[in-house]
Order: C-alpha cells, then sequence, then structure tokens
C-alpha cells in the first residue's frame, strides 16, 4: 500500500518539479542578464542584444509589464529609443493613450509603415476619425495599391 502511495505521488509531483524548475531557470537567466547589464555597463553594443533577446522573450510569453520594465530599465541606462516597443506593449494592455503617446513619439524618429498601422489601430479604437483618416492618408502615400488599408479593413 505504501509502494502505491509514493508511485502516485511522485506520478503527481514530478510534472509539477518539472514545471516549477522550467521557470526557475528562465527567471534565473532572465535576472542574469539584466544584473550583468546594471553592474558591467559594456563598451559596445551587446547590451542592445541583450536586451532585444529579453524582449522577445517577454513578448512571446505575453508578460507584457515585464517587457514594460525592461525597456524602461534600458531607456535610463542606456539611452536606448524603444518608444514603438513600448507603444505595442501598452496597447497590448488596453492603455490606449499610454500607447498613442509613445507611437507618435516613435513617429517622430522614423516613417515606419508598422507604426502607422499600429497608430491607425490606436485612433481606430479611439474613435477619432479625423486623425485616423490623416493616417489613413499617410499610408496611401507610402503605399499606393492600398494593400495595408484592405488587410486592416479600412
Amino acid at each position: 500500500m505504501f509502494r502505491i502511495y509514493l508511485l502516485i505521488a511522485i506520478t503527481i509531483l514530478l510534472p509539477i518539479c518539472y514545471f516549477i524548475t522550467r521557470e526557475l531557470v528562465s527567471q534565473v537567466i532572465y535576472c542574469f542578464v539584466l544584473l550583468k547589464n546594471l553592474f558591467f555597463m559594456p563598451q559596445n553594443n551587446h547590451y542592445v542584444d541583450d536586451m532585444n533577446c529579453l524582449v522577445r522573450y517577454c513578448i512571446l510569453g505575453k508578460q507584457w509589464f515585464k517587457c514594460i520594465i525592461i525597456l524602461h530599465f534600458y531607456h535610463y541606462y542606456h539611452n536606448v529609443n524603444n518608444n514603438k516597443l513600448l507603444g505595442i506593449c501598452f496597447h497590448e494592455l488596453s492603455y490606449i493613450k499610454i500607447a498613442l503617446y509613445y507611437y507618435v513619439r516613435a513617429l517622430q524618429n522614423e516613417n515606419d509603415i508598422e507604426l502607422l498601422q499600429k497608430l491607425l489601430l490606436v485612433y481606430r479604437d479611439l474613435k477619432d476619425d479625423v486623425r485616423m483618416s490623416q493616417i489613413c492618408d499617410k499610408i496611401r502615400q507610402i503605399d499606393p495599391n492600398h494593400k495595408i488599408l484592405f488587410e486592416l479593413n479600412l
């Protein structure tokens, strides 16, 4: 009877231990990269690669708040412009006005079609038809075939 109890306990606890260990290892790697960049400020651009790796990890896991913290950390310590990624994170969290702020700031530095698409979606969520039509005009200038607007159903 005791052997059956041990067999059932091990069968139940083994998958739980696996998932806990997997999450702990990923958190240790995450903390290691952040601490490495905090204490050993590199002279070259290796921290940008680490940032992209961490941000991709957080975005794939849909850990938006963690991604926002990483982006703000890198902006504060390394002066990396990441307004577009911050806009994406806040938009996914449904903080539309904050996402609008970061998209507009990112649009001042670059004129990317993907950024215009995201901004168009924000204006659609805010139901701001005037600014939405202005962004549509900008997209039409870049894409005369209107392929992007058809993808967005506008």
